[in-house]
């Protein structure tokens, strides 16, 4: 997913010059997954220590307005299949997950459950 930055003033990235009024799109699912910020960046961990810093809604002024709904929504649907299927579990070894590549959602290809 790339999300467009308007270059204001002549800069660089990444030793790359970048001139101003240029459009710059940065990649989110590259940044959410920078060894410098996240250890272990493949590895899925719903308890890792700064989970919340990810920019999957964004940050700062382009912030998602929706963010909110959709982590209560999250927490409802799991929170359901939790209470109503106790036995859910993932049908293969977590680490034989394959990372979806080159497609603007990411995700996994496939996650099979079993309960």
């Amino acid at each position: 997913m790339g999300i467009p930055r308007f270059i204001t003033e002549d800069t660089e990235v990444g030793g790359e010059p970048v001139g101003a009024g240029s459009t710059l799109f940065v990649n989110l699912h590259a940044a959410n997954r920078d060894e410098r910020k996240f250890p272990e960046p493949d590895r899925f961990d719903p308890r890792r220590e700064n989970n919340a810093q990810h920019l999957a809604f964004g940050a700062g002024p382009h912030f998602c307005v929706g963010q909110t709904l959709a982590r209560v929504e999250l927490q409802v649907v799991l929170g359901t299949f939790v209470r109503r299927l106790p036995e859910l579990r993932l049908r293969d070894a977590p680490e034989t997950l394959r990372i979806r590549e080159g497609v603007a959602a990411g995700g996994f290809e496939d996650m099979w459950v079993t309960w």
